[in-house]
């Protein structure tokens, strides 16, 4: 996409793929989405984004992405040390210690404890829990 043209944020390609595609059985039993799904978001994304230029591989890359981003952050809430802020709607950690010690363990998670996340509660419905 050119520079300056508006760009679809993550929570226009989740709600997208929430309400539109999930809901009508645009993923197979095993959590893939099943083939054509991304190109029935692009037709979604430049129904409600008039003018936008978006291709089925820039949704691929960005829901790709979000998805790393989210299993990343569903495994840290789910590690000892860990938890879900509601308000902030991030991941917390409660000691640096803990957080060096995950990602020793977890170099290439794509997350970081304290970011805001707010797409995060709405993405186990895209994505399943893993």
């Amino acid at each position: 996409m050119p520079i300056g043209e508006e760009q679809p944020n993550q929570f226009q390609i989740v709600d997208v793929v929430a309400s539109n595609i999930v809901v009508i059985g645009g993923r197979d039993d095993n959590g893939s989405f099943r083939p054509g799904t991304y190109d029935q978001v692009v037709l979604k994304l430049r129904e409600k984004i008039v003018g936008i230029n978006i291709t089925t591989k820039h949704v691929q890359n960005k829901i790709k992405r979000l998805k790393d981003k989210f299993s990343a952050a569903y495994d840290m809430q789910n590690t000892s040390g860990f938890g879900l802020d509601d308000v902030c709607k991030c991941v917390v950690v409660d000691s640096p210690e803990i957080l060096e010690e995950y990602l020793k363990k977890h170099p290439n998670k794509n997350y970081v404890a304290n970011k805001s996340f707010p797409a995060y509660e709405r993405l186990p419905n895209v994505f399943g829990k893993d």
